[in-house]
């Protein structure tokens, strides 16, 4: 049987995240403190004390995520005496998910990819500052009429429908690069939940908002 893991991108950061991991696994400490030194940063402090809003920010949240699935497969390999580059068949990402599936099979070091999503995640943030876009995830809308609402909705700013397909079945994310009332975002959001279909969108949790 094949195995493979995905690793995630932006959006699932909490304050307490890989607290109970770093009690309860010395390597995963570990894994953190090495990050920390990487950074010149006390991440792990954010993570697991907050506040939310710092931590919310890209330039944190998006190391902080590759920190904790670090962790989790560096606990593994521990346990388990195993490599996970010589136990599963692939590894994948999403967005700042592949910087965490290079860094699990060591096709980078821990450090690099810290450095690496520290800088992405300043870069991310020049580009949309906090409060100038909004992004939301469509459960139940076909790739065509998303497409119809954005265009629709974008009065003169951006609001884009990359799509991504899973399992066979269409999601999207309606990004929004509006003012900072978000007027695309919230235009497009409105026309779906005024809309007959039964649809659902999700306000993701970046550092757009």
């Amino acid at each position: 049987m094949s195995r493979a893991f995905v690793f995630p991108g932006q959006g699932s950061q909490a304050v307490g995240m890989g607290q109970s991991l770093a009690e309860a696994f010395p390597i995963a400490r570990e894994t953190f403190e090495e990050i920390d030194d990487a950074l010149e940063q006390r991440l792990y402090r954010l993570m697991t004390s907050g506040p939310d809003d710092e931590l919310m920010l890209t330039e944190n949240a998006q190391p902080a995520l590759m920190a904790v699935s670090m962790a989790v497969i560096r606990v593994l390999e521990s346990e388990g005496r195993i490599e996970i580059a010589d136990t599963i068949s692939c590894v994948a990402g999403h967005s700042l998910g592949e910087y965490s599936a290079l860094a699990a099979v060591r096709s980078l070091s821990l450090p690099d990819v810290a450095r690496l999503l520290k800088e992405r995640g300043q870069a991310m943030q020049q580009a949309v500052p906090v409060g100038e876009g909004a992004m939301a995830v469509l459960l139940g809308l076909n790739p065509a009429d998303a497409e119809v609402v954005a265009e629709q909705s974008r009065q003169g700013e951006v609001c884009d429908f990359p799509l991504h397909v899973w399992w066979s079945q269409s999601h999207g994310n309606l990004r929004s690069k509006t003012s900072p009332k978000r007027i695309g975002w919230a235009e497009a959001t409105g026309r779906i939940r005024r809309g007959k279909v039964s649809v659902c969108a999700i306000r993701c949790q970046v550092a757009g908002d």
